[in-house]
Parts: structure tokens; C-alpha cells; sequence
């Protein structure tokens, strides 16, 4: 019994090691748009919308990729987003299921499905149901 809590400690621990440290947003990707701020790509997917390319831009470099996510080898984490400021709490990593849960001070639980490719952490926030995929890279 001892043998498997240890094996579970170490390879819970070490999963979570991946997440550590700060990261920034470099692309989002939702049924209307996508940005990268690596490839400079923008795309305005609904043909409808009023948003020009510029407009994107801008609000992508004002709004988005200031968006901060930091794991803390703790379990701690934050966050910054420009429009709603500064938010504590922690964060446990579910690597059967490939699932981030992300535990506001406040009690609000966020669940994404976490991917890696080439050093960009990618989440689909599970209550988007697939609709929307975020890229980050560590600082």
C-alpha cells in the first residue's frame, strides 16, 4: 500500500511539474474567430461580424494575450485577465482524463481538457463543449 501511494505521489507530482510557472495566452480559437500571436494569424470565421481584422487585433493585444495562468508546484494558482483583474485559488491535474480543474478563492471550479504540442499548453474549457481551444506558452 505504501509502494502505491509513493508511485502516486511521484507521478502525480511529476505530471504537474509540466504545468509550473507562468503562462501566457498566445491563441484562442471559437466558433466566430482565432488569433495566434506567434504565426501574427487572425481569422473572423462569421462572415456577419461587423469586427474588422484591425479591430481584432487590437482588442487581442489589449484583452488577450495579456491573459496570465501561474501554477504553482503547490497546487496554488493565479490568474490575470485585463478585464476581470486578479484571481487566486488552486489547481489539480487529472491526467487519466487529461483534465485541469482550477478552483477560484471563491469556490467557482473550472474543468479544461489539457493537451501539449510543441511547448503550447492547450485547454478546451469543458463547459464550451469543444467550441473553444486556448494556447499557451511558459514565460
Amino acid at each position: 500500500m505504501k509502494i502505491l501511494i509513493l508511485f502516486f505521489l511521484i507521478f502525480t507530482n511529476s505530471y504537474s511539474q509540466d504545468f509550473t510557472g507562468k503562462w501566457k495566452i498566445i491563441s484562442l480559437e471559437d466558433k466566430t474567430i482565432y488569433v495566434n500571436k506567434l504565426t501574427d494569424s487572425i481569422y473572423i470565421k462569421d462572415s456577419n461580424s461587423k469586427t474588422t481584422i484591425k479591430e481584432l487585433k487590437e482588442m487581442s493585444e489589449q484583452f488577450i494575450y495579456p491573459t496570465t495562468f501561474i501554477f504553482g508546484e503547490n497546487g496554488d494558482f493565479e490568474s490575470y485577465n485585463p478585464l476581470e483583474g486578479i484571481s487566486k485559488g488552486n489547481f489539480v491535474v487529472d491526467r487519466e482524463k487529461n483534465i485541469l480543474t482550477i478552483i477560484e478563492a471563491n469556490g467557482k471550479r473550472n474543468e479544461a481538457i489539457f493537451s501539449f504540442n510543441n511547448g503550447t499548453l492547450f485547454l478546451q474549457p469543458i463547459k464550451e463543449k469543444g467550441k473553444k481551444k486556448i494556447g499557451f506558452r511558459k514565460e
